[in-house]
């Protein structure tokens, strides 16, 4: 059967995703690891920019041990999901690259990224109220803070779970007819 040249291009753009998130899953931990572990080390614009929800000086300029290991631990989870979720693109777009659309791993693997967004709203949930406590477990009694909280940003990634689930039964409907089409002489 000729590849058309869509499906090429497909499988060439495929790869190189493949590849990118294959890197990720080294790059990410290992730059969550220095961030929290190098706090003290970075320049505070920098800190200030990367951490969602600083407003300029707001952020403490040093922070203890104690600290940064908990705003680590906090970290984690949403860490651990966020590696899943690539490995589970790279393993679909090397079926891409290998020219594989509709097939029952994709269907998995769209399952399987719809469930891990919904896991990423709770991890994520889990970790902003680690790193706000992080921030500040130091300070003086009255002055801590805990804060949990649910934003337009997770309903977003709630939609996108959806989407997601619709798309695993697209493919698999898919998958059922393209398996029915080979069957067919």
């Amino acid at each position: 059967m000729k590849k058309s040249k869509n499906s090429i291009k497909i499988q060439r753009i495929s790869k190189g995703l493949g590849w990118l998130f294959y890197i990720g899953t080294f790059v990410i931990p290992v730059f969550v690891v220095f961030y929290w572990l190098g706090y003290n080390l970075s320049p505070i614009q920098i800190i200030n920019s990367a951490l969602p929800g600083s407003h300029g000086g707001a952020m403490p300029q040093m922070l203890e041990l104690n600290s940064r290991l908990l705003g680590l631990m906090g970290d984690l989870p949403a860490l651990v999901v966020m590696l899943l979720s690539i490995d589970t693109l790279r393993r679909l777009f090397f079926l891409y690259a290998r020219g594989v659309f509709f097939n029952v791993e994709n269907v998995t693997h769209y399952r399987k990224l719809s469930k891990l967004a919904f896991w990423s709203i709770l991890a994520n949930i889990f970790d902003k109220t680690l790193v706000m406590l992080a921030l500040t477990i130091n300070n003086p009694p009255d002055q801590r803070v805990v804060t949990v909280s649910f934003t337009p940003d997770h309903v977003k990634l709630m939609i996108v779970a959806i989407i997601l689930m619709i798309i695993a039964r697209v493919m698999n409907e898919g998958r059922e007819i393209y398996d029915e089409n080979q069957l067919t002489v």
